[in-house]
């Protein structure tokens, strides 16, 4: 943040907001790129390939399409949601790089559940006061069945 000493008013940054990967979602099968594998972590071919791999992964956990926010925990999502999404990465990866790339996939997906839950849940008293701060990505119902999970 910057401040304005004349004033000392805080000015909040711009920031560009969450990446969405269009380009490596819009690739075909031949255009995937190989990602190895040493012990167990990413390492590339390059370092902006598993960069590029780590936030595909993210827009994954953050897609309705996908995942729902509905689920109680990573252990509620069912092995055919995972199994769909792990061949819809669209990276060449071993068999052996599965393990990284749910663990990746759980971990974004409990950081995304946590951020809607602390920007739109918390500080807010009353579910009107809370669905009008539903953010325009999460349909109203699904949005509503949350408040009501969260509040139980």
């Amino acid at each position: 943040m910057d401040v304005d000493y004349a004033t000392g008013i805080l000015d909040k940054e711009e920031v560009r907001g969450q990446t969405k990967c269009k380009m490596i979602h819009a690739r075909n099968f031949e255009e995937r790129q190989e990602v190895i594998f040493n012990k167990g972590q990413a390492v590339g071919l390059t370092d902006k390939i598993v960069s590029e791999l780590c936030n595909f992964i993210g827009t994954i956990a953050r897609n309705r399409r996908f995942i729902t926010l509905l689920f109680t925990g990573w252990h509620a999502v069912t092995n055919d949601i995972k199994q769909r999404i792990w061949e819809y990465v669209n990276f060449i990866i071993p068999t052996k790089g599965k393990k990284w790339v749910m663990d990746g996939l759980r971990d974004a997906w409990r950081r995304h559940t946590r951020n809607i839950k602390k920007t739109h849940f918390d500080g807010y008293p009353t579910i009107e006061d809370m669905l009008k701060q539903r953010p325009a990505e999460i349909p109203k119902v699904q949005f509503h069945q949350l408040i009501e999970y969260g509040r139980d």
